[in-house]
Protein backbone atom coordinates (compact mmCIF):
# COMPACT_ATOMS: atom_id res chain seq x y z
CA UNK A 1 0.00 0.00 0.00
CA UNK A 2 1.04 3.50 -0.92
CA UNK A 3 2.62 5.85 2.03
CA UNK A 4 0.50 8.48 3.26
CA UNK A 5 1.15 11.80 1.91
CA UNK A 6 2.36 13.32 5.21
CA UNK A 7 4.41 10.18 5.51
CA UNK A 8 5.97 10.19 1.84
CA UNK A 9 6.60 14.00 2.11
CA UNK A 10 8.88 13.55 5.31
CA UNK A 11 10.80 10.75 3.43
CA UNK A 12 11.54 13.79 0.85
CA UNK A 13 12.27 16.18 3.55
CA UNK A 14 15.27 14.68 4.87
CA UNK A 15 17.10 14.27 1.33
CA UNK A 16 17.19 18.40 1.74
CA UNK A 17 17.00 19.80 -1.39
CA UNK A 18 18.44 16.97 -3.51
CA UNK A 19 15.18 16.72 -5.36
CA UNK A 20 15.06 19.65 -6.37
CA UNK A 21 18.95 20.05 -7.25
CA UNK A 22 17.79 16.91 -9.59
CA UNK A 23 15.40 18.43 -11.67
CA UNK A 24 17.08 21.55 -12.11
CA UNK A 25 19.70 19.55 -13.65
CA UNK A 26 17.35 17.53 -15.75
CA UNK A 27 15.49 20.99 -16.50
CA UNK A 28 19.69 22.33 -17.66
CA UNK A 29 19.99 18.91 -19.58
CA UNK A 30 16.78 18.88 -21.50
CA UNK A 31 16.85 22.74 -22.54
CA UNK A 32 20.24 22.66 -23.60
CA UNK A 33 19.72 19.79 -25.25
CA UNK A 34 16.64 21.23 -27.21
CA UNK A 35 18.53 24.13 -27.84
CA UNK A 36 20.78 22.31 -30.05
CA UNK A 37 17.90 20.03 -31.82
CA UNK A 38 16.41 24.12 -32.11
CA UNK A 39 19.48 25.31 -34.46
CA UNK A 40 20.30 21.86 -36.56
CA UNK A 41 16.40 22.66 -37.19
CA UNK A 42 16.59 26.07 -38.36
CA UNK A 43 19.90 24.99 -40.29
CA UNK A 44 17.83 21.96 -42.10
CA UNK A 45 15.06 24.70 -42.80
CA UNK A 46 17.39 27.10 -44.65
CA UNK A 47 18.52 23.65 -47.13
CA UNK A 48 15.02 21.57 -47.13
CA UNK A 49 12.51 23.85 -48.84
CA UNK A 50 9.85 21.42 -49.83
CA UNK A 51 6.37 19.32 -49.33
CA UNK A 52 7.95 17.03 -47.86
CA UNK A 53 9.67 19.28 -45.37
CA UNK A 54 6.38 21.29 -44.76
CA UNK A 55 4.53 17.76 -44.23
CA UNK A 56 7.28 16.59 -41.86
CA UNK A 57 7.05 19.99 -39.95
CA UNK A 58 3.46 19.94 -39.49
CA UNK A 59 3.23 15.97 -38.33
CA UNK A 60 6.16 15.66 -36.51
CA UNK A 61 9.01 18.99 -35.70
CA UNK A 62 6.12 20.97 -34.47
CA UNK A 63 4.08 18.23 -31.85
CA UNK A 64 7.55 17.17 -30.75
CA UNK A 65 8.59 21.61 -30.20
CA UNK A 66 5.19 21.50 -28.08
CA UNK A 67 5.72 18.78 -26.02
CA UNK A 68 9.08 19.89 -24.85
CA UNK A 69 7.88 23.16 -24.25
CA UNK A 70 5.19 21.44 -21.63
CA UNK A 71 7.47 18.62 -20.28
CA UNK A 72 10.22 21.86 -19.13
CA UNK A 73 7.19 23.99 -17.84
CA UNK A 74 6.26 21.08 -16.27
CA UNK A 75 9.48 20.54 -14.69
CA UNK A 76 9.27 24.09 -13.44
CA UNK A 77 5.72 23.60 -11.75
CA UNK A 78 7.09 20.28 -10.40
CA UNK A 79 10.42 22.08 -9.06
CA UNK A 80 8.06 24.89 -7.59
CA UNK A 81 5.84 22.59 -5.73
CA UNK A 82 8.83 20.46 -4.01
CA UNK A 83 10.32 23.68 -3.01
CA UNK A 84 6.89 25.01 -1.18
CA UNK A 85 6.98 21.58 -0.16
CA UNK A 86 10.10 21.48 1.90
CA UNK A 87 9.12 25.13 3.39
CA UNK A 88 5.77 24.17 4.36
CA UNK A 89 7.60 21.20 6.02
CA UNK A 90 9.75 23.17 7.99
CA UNK A 91 7.05 25.57 9.09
Amino acid sequence: MPEEPDKALRSLAGRGDEAVTELEQAYATIEQGWQQVEACWEQTVKVWRDTSRERFEREHWRPLASAVRRALTALEELDFLIEQAYRDLED
